[in-house]
């Protein structure tokens, strides 16, 4: 087994190197209703594992840790959309990365 790479929402729209075998860790706070969906992954050479909900409960909105592993050589995008919202305001915006994989 690899290295872990930890990223946060702060990390929406960056592109990440990792290599087979690492895995990606990836935790989102919501602020509001909602909470964040079912990641959307573009290639098998990532592989989605698990999500949960972390730490105690905050009253701003659930904290979710998604993981992933890095599969096979080539490129995934990930994206994880946002459900919910308030009614009428704007929604969260989706989270998504690129992985490189080496």
């Amino acid at each position: 087994m690899g290295r872990t790479i930890t990223l946060t929402g702060a990390d929406s729209g960056r592109s990440v190197v990792a290599e087979v075998g690492d895995m990606i860790e990836v935790t989102l706070q919501t602020i509001g209703p909602g909470q964040y969906g079912d990641p959307i992954l573009s290639a098998g050479t990532v592989l989605f594992l698990d999500q949960e909900l972390v730490g105690p409960p905050n009253p701003g909105g659930p904290t979710q840790r998604y993981r992933f592993e890095a599969a096979a050589s080539g490129q995934c995008a990930i994206t994880i959309p946002h459900t919910g919202g308030f009614p009428g305001g704007p929604e969260m915006p989706s989270f998504s990365i690129t992985v490189m994989v080496q």
